[in-house]
């Protein structure tokens, strides 16, 4: 069972990982223990108090996603670009969603934590809620539009020219 102290140094290890936070740290002075802890609590007053939630929701939902879809992009893994090629079809459908029902959506209280905690499971490597969605729900529905379109010039099956 880890103590305090245990507990204290095993996040302050975590927090060693981001060079980014090392950076932060030197610039303000300010530990990087207490500035993380410091984001966590603004974001939770964001959280409860509803102030500036769109904009809070608009980074968590852009700027993870973008970091990774650029560095997945630079990798020779391909399973990765399908990861977050994934979450931005679902982010694209989810937003042009909320678009449409916006005045509804203003009447739900906590809407933009479940927000936040919807965009987070989908963007998330072991919790895979993309993927989830897309395959429980949108493959089904673009199969549907897909299969009745006609196909592309690109596509089409080439026919005989009559001589």
């Amino acid at each position: 069972r880890l103590n305090m102290a245990e507990y204290w140094q095993n996040y302050k290890a975590a927090l060693d990982k981001y060079p980014a936070l090392k950076t932060l740290e030197e610039k303000t002075q300010v530990p990087k223990e207490y500035a993380v802890i410091g984001m966590g609590a603004l974001f939770m007053c964001f959280v409860v108090f509803g102030v500036g939630m769109g904009f809070v929701c608009n980074l968590v939902g852009f700027i993870p996603p973008l970091y990774y879809s650029i560095l997945a992009i630079e990798s020779e893994r391909s399973d990765d670009d399908e990861l977050w090629l994934t979450y931005w079809c679902v982010y694209a459908v989810f937003s042009l969603f909320e678009v449409f029902i916006h005045t509804l959506l203003y009447w739900i209280p906590f809407y933009y934590a479940f927000k936040v905690a919807f965009l987070l499971w989908c963007m998330h490597p072991s919790w895979r809620g993309a993927e989830f969605i897309y395959v429980h729900f949108l493959k089904d529905v673009f199969v549907q539009i897909d299969g009745a379109k006609p196909k592309s010039p690109a596509t089409a099956e080439p026919t005989a020219k009559a001589d």
